[in-house]
C-alpha cells in the first residue's frame, strides 16, 4: 500500500515537471507565448506547447515559441529583468505571477486599432501598447502570465504577446528598505519572547523616587 502511494506520489510529480516549461535567461530571444479570453490563463505557442495557440513568428526573426506553461527558471546573481510586451493591436494588459502569487502587471492601455507589428523589440518602445519591466531575485522561479483584457482576443480568435529574460545590472536591483528589516527583526524578536514566556525587562528604578518624601 505505501508503495503504491509513492509510485502515485511519483507520476504527480513527473507530469508537473512535464508540463513545467524551463526557460533560459540571456538567450537575447524573446519568447512567444498565446492567449484567447481574459482571465484565462496564457498557454505556449503550438507546436512547442502541444496545448497552446497558433502564433505568427516574430517578423524580425528575434523570438521563439514558449512552450507549455508555467516557466521555470532559475535567477543568477545579482537577478533578472523580466520583459513583458504586448504585440499585433493595442489593448491587451497582463497579470504576472511568480510562483502563483501576482507580481505586477502591464501597463493599462486603451483599445485602438493602432498596430505595433509583430517584432517584441518595436511593441516594447511603443507607449500605446501594454508592457512591463520586473525585477526578479536571484533563485528559482515559476512564471505564469494571464490577460485581463483582451479586446480582440477570444477563444475563436486567439492572440500572442512576448516575454524576455536577462540578467539585471547591480543599479536595476532595488536597494532593501532598512527601516522595514529593522521593524520586522523587532516584530520577530517580540513574537519570540511572548512564545517563550520570558518575562519583560522592567527598567531600573531611579535613585530619586522618593527623594523628599
Amino acid at each position: 500500500m505505501a508503495l503504491s502511494r509513492l509510485v502515485y506520489l511519483a507520476l504527480i510529480v513527473s507530469v508537473h515537471c512535464l508540463r513545467a516549461g524551463v526557460v533560459q535567461v540571456d538567450t537575447g530571444l524573446w519568447y512567444e507565448f498565446g492567449f484567447t479570453s481574459a482571465g484565462v490563463s496564457a498557454t505556449g505557442c503550438a507546436p512547442a506547447d502541444p496545448g497552446g495557440v497558433p502564433c505568427a513568428p516574430s517578423s524580425a526573426g528575434n523570438s521563439i515559441f514558449a512552450d507549455t506553461p508555467v516557466w521555470t527558471f532559475v535567477a543568477p546573481n545579482p537577478g533578472v529583468v523580466l520583459l513583458v510586451t504586448d504585440a499585433f493591436l493595442a489593448g491587451d494588459i497582463f497579470s504576472i505571477a511568480d510562483f502563483g502569487s501576482v507580481i505586477g502587471s502591464t501597463f493599462n492601455v486603451a483599445a485602438s486599432d493602432h498596430f505595433c507589428g509583430s517584432d517584441p523589440e518595436d511593441c516594447i518602445l511603443d507607449p500605446e501598447m501594454g508592457s512591463g519591466f520586473f525585477v526578479l531575485l536571484p533563485g528559482n522561479h515559476s512564471l505564469s502570465i494571464t490577460p485581463t483584457a483582451t479586446p480582440f482576443a477570444s477563444p475563436e480568435r486567439t492572440d500572442a504577446a512576448y516575454f524576455f529574460l536577462r540578467t539585471a545590472d547591480a543599479s536595476e536591483i532595488p536597494e532593501p528598505n532598512l527601516g522595514a528589516l529593522v521593524a520586522g527583526f523587532l516584530a520577530l524578536c517580540s513574537a519570540w519572547r511572548f512564545s517563550t514566556g520570558l518575562p519583560r525587562r522592567r527598567p531600573p528604578e531611579s535613585p530619586w523616587r522618593n527623594w523628599g518624601t
